[in-house]
């Protein structure tokens, strides 16, 4: 009887550590592996803006990313997590028109995302760590265009760092970032992908500047097709100054735009277009990396 009394206090045990304490656990460990990954993936793109804006040309940038939560042996192993490029080829585009000296006036555009790149799997400028959560809700984090997404499906996308982008006392910032190879390889696991970039160059426009202006009448216009379109909207929104001068298409219930996000849904395209008669300068930054992933 002693024997079975016992048996029974270790299946009662073990049926209530399975049932309980084992998913309050692991889904610690999935939140906590979340955040670690958002400041990893944080860090990066940091350090990568810093690097552009100091020219430091050629500089070496790397970082990891944990693809493993923490386990709970023997019981239950690390949730993994994958790599992946920006869904459905997003683009960042940033666009405006001059005049100068001896030129009469003629447009620029800068993009994330090479002419040439004609394949689903071009980068733009971005990657993707899907978090394949077993005891909390999936979600993933990702780099895109200069920014740190936080999105799971059924949830409005969120940024834990912002875009690049700045407008205060008439001086517009933007930095835009890009791949130059345009592809991310795919990584899947629970060790520790290295993500290693270079510094190619480091461009800096500042108008006006050396005779460069901007003609009356015109705007500098940046664009961005995301999967995120909904956090970049409401980004905009929130600054006074660029409220004014963004919309987001398409428009309706279910618009990327303003619905919760759907992993593998539609793309939103956000445009931001400031009248110039608003800009006193430009302060333009392209950075272009190599990218590498092992």
């Amino acid at each position: 009887m002693a024997v079975i009394l016992g048996l029974l206090l270790v299946v009662t045990f073990i049926a209530n550590y399975l049932t309980t304490t084992l998913p309050n656990t692991m889904g610690q460990n999935d939140l906590t592996h979340e955040a670690q990954v958002q400041d990893q993936v944080a860090q990066l793109g940091g350090v990568m803006l810093i690097a552009a804006q100091q020219g430091a040309i050629g500089a070496q940038i790397s970082g990891p990313i944990s693809l493993g939560s923490a386990g709970a042996p023997p019981f239950a192993g690390q949730d993994p997590s994958t790599i992946t490029p920006l869904a459905n080829r997003s683009l960042y585009t940033v666009s405006f028109t001059l005049t100068g000296p001896s030129a009469s006036s003629f447009g620029v555009s800068y993009s994330t995302r090479s002419t040439s790149c004609g394949t689903s799997f071009c980068a733009g400028a971005g990657f993707v760590v899907h978090l394949r959560n077993t005891y909390a809700t999936s979600g993933e984090v990702a780099y895109e265009q200069g920014a740190v997404v936080y999105a799971q499906s059924g949830g409005i996308p969120i940024f834990v760092s912002t875009p690049p982008i700045t407008f205060t006392n008439g001086i517009l910032s933007i930095f835009l970032p890009r791949f130059s190879n345009n592809t991310v390889n795919t990584e899947s696991g629970v060790g520790t992908a290295d993500l290693n970039l270079r510094l190619l160059s480091a461009a800096p426009v500042v108008v006006p500047g050396n005779g460069f202006s901007f003609p009356s009448g015109t705007f500098v216009t940046a664009t961005i097709q995301s999967a995120y379109a909904a956090a970049w909207y409401a980004y905009y929104h929130s600054l006074t100054a660029l409220a004014p001068d963004v919309t987001c298409t398409p428009t309706g219930a279910s618009s990327p735009c303003t619905a919760n996000y759907v992993t593998g849904g539609p793309l939103g395209t956000v445009t931001l277009k400031v009248p110039i008669s608003a800009i006193t300068t430009l302060d333009f930054l392209v950075g272009v990396y190599s990218f590498a992933m092992s």
